[in-house]
């Protein structure tokens, strides 16, 4: 008789609690998961501007150099504040690329960075995804 009575709606508290506690970890992984990746898309953004600024502004400036190339960058990425880049690693050199008419060759700077490293959540994301989030790099040739 008492299991018929309590076929009712009466006779189910706590569900909604185990409900919350078995789906509670899948939603932390999800919100923390978005979180790194957005870390890592506005690190990523950031460099792109920096590479393709630092280009621009060693071309403009008439000192197409290394040095020049890696202080814009240096200081690009701290002014924008895209997160940590352990590592930074800036190639900068002259280059001689195809022109409009793809005859004539015409000078350029090329600049390409390297971004690695500084991403502590990324361990537990690399053994699932197999791929590597915490690299990456950016390249920007500006003619002059």
């Amino acid at each position: 008789m008492r299991a018929i009575m309590c076929r009712s709606a009466s006779c189910e508290h706590g569900g909604a609690a185990i409900e919350f506690a078995m789906v509670l970890p899948l939603f932390v992984l999800l919100l923390i998961g978005m979180l790194h990746f957005g870390l890592v898309l506005t690190t990523r953004y950031a460099l792109v501007g920096a590479v393709y600024g630092a280009a621009r502004t060693c071309t403009l400036a008439r000192d197409p150099t290394q040095g020049c190339a890696q202080a814009a960058i240096a200081a690009q990425m701290a002014f924008n504040a895209g997160g940590p880049c352990g590592t930074l690693n800036v190639v900068a050199a002259n280059a001689d690329v195809a022109g409009y008419d793809g005859a004539n060759a015409v000078r350029a700077f090329a600049v390409t960075a390297t971004c690695s490293g500084g991403w502590a959540l990324s361990a537990p994301f690399r053994a699932e995804v197999g791929a590597s989030l915490d690299r990456f790099g950016a390249r920007a040739v500006i003619p002059y």
